[in-house]
């Protein structure tokens, strides 16, 4: 029983980093008004386009519940040009990304 309960305890840790969460993408800055341009479901690594180009983009989900996670934002649909000067905002499961130069094309979550 103990050998079964080790290995259950030990896999968690392995079972919470594959848990996806929801981004959205937003047209004003700060996640908040604007039209939402984008809500899709991600995994860690999965680049997230859009068409239209986004002021803000959040996270939502448990490994990002007050934790700075690492996100890129890249200017085009291809995570290939990323942008810096992100500004984050942590809160209750989420992180809001504002971008100081710029807008966004596409999304990383590179946990």
């Amino acid at each position: 029983m103990q050998k079964v309960l080790f290995f259950i305890l030990s896999a968690c840790p392995a079972v919470f980093a594959q848990v996806p969460v929801l981004f959205n993408a937003f047209t004003d800055g700060r996640c908040a008004g604007g039209i939402v341009v984008g809500t899709t479901i991600v995994e860690p690594g999965d680049c997230t386009s859009s068409t239209t180009a986004f002021a803000s983009a959040q996270y939502r989900g448990i490994q990002f519940d007050n934790v700075e996670q690492p996100v890129e934002f890249y200017s085009d649909e291809n995570c290939v040009d990323q942008i810096k000067g992100v500004s984050v905002e942590l809160g209750d499961g989420y992180n809001c990304f504002t971008f100081n130069d710029g807008q966004a094309k596409s999304a990383k979550w590179v946990a």
